[in-house]
């Protein structure tokens, strides 16, 4: 009995009382489904960004001479954060246009989205395959360049302290 009240008012202290640390993507739309490696690099960059935004600009802007990380580290996380931003920018554009592209081309798009080239198809067809294929492309180029960018995140992430 001693234990569930000890539990109990444990968990209702941490409840009322203490903030809990939990990390809300503001890029991810809470109420769709995400996959888990989505989940993960909105996450990873969040707390970057917040950390940018709260931490280190508020000292930047207040005083020079107080930063706490080295000029390297700090151009590093500057660097990822504005790629962050143009990054979703583009990721943006990439699926709008392929989204264009499945309206316009609704009949040559197979159930699950994805299509190959059909060389037995007229010109026409041809044409539409490349362009979906230039827009999947533009896709796995993102992705990549996304995978080294979180390469570079958790290489600082030791810096991230305030």
């Amino acid at each position: 009995m001693k234990k569930f009240f000890t539990g109990f008012f444990s968990r209702l202290f941490n409840r009322v009382w203490v903030k809990p640390i939990t990390v809300k993507p503001r890029t991810l739309k809470s109420s769709r489904h995400c996959d888990k490696d989505k989940l993960l690099e909105h996450s990873m960059f969040e707390i970057l960004t917040r950390f940018v935004e709260e931490e280190m600009l508020p000292v930047c802007k207040k005083n020079q001479s107080e930063m706490y990380w080295d000029e390297a580290v700090k151009n590093e996380m500057f660097d990822l954060y504005t790629w962050w931003k143009r990054h979703l920018v583009k990721k943006k554009n990439v699926f709008r246009r392929y989204d264009q592209l499945k309206k316009r081309h609704s009949k040559s798009v197979s159930k699950n989205g994805y299509l190959t080239v059909d060389y037995s198809c007229p010109e026409k067809e041809k044409e539409i395959n490349l362009e979906f294929l230039k827009a999947q492309e533009r896709h796995q180029e993102l992705k990549n360049e996304l995978k080294t960018k979180m390469h570079r995140l958790v290489n600082i992430s030791s810096n991230m302290w305030t």
